[in-house]
């Protein structure tokens, strides 16, 4: 299998929707230009190949961060 894109999951901050810190990038393009447009490594959380398993991180990111909602 042959992986071409990528979901990243990053640390959020309080005001962060799911859309801000769960996106999709190709390979290798893509997350080289995350990168080089300053996504630090440090608040990347995780990388998945299912869009269902980073939105689930992500949210769990979201209530952790951010528990009234």
């Amino acid at each position: 299998m042959k992986i071409s894109r990528l979901w990243v999951v990053t640390k959020p901050t309080p005001r962060s929707t799911l859309q801000d810190i769960c996106f999709q990038v190709e390979l290798p393009i893509g997350l080289y230009n995350q990168f080089m447009g300053g996504l630090d490594p440090n608040d990347v959380v995780a990388f998945y190949d299912n869009q269902n398993a980073a939105e689930e991180k992500a949210r769990h990111q979201l209530l952790c961060k951010n528990p009234t909602k």
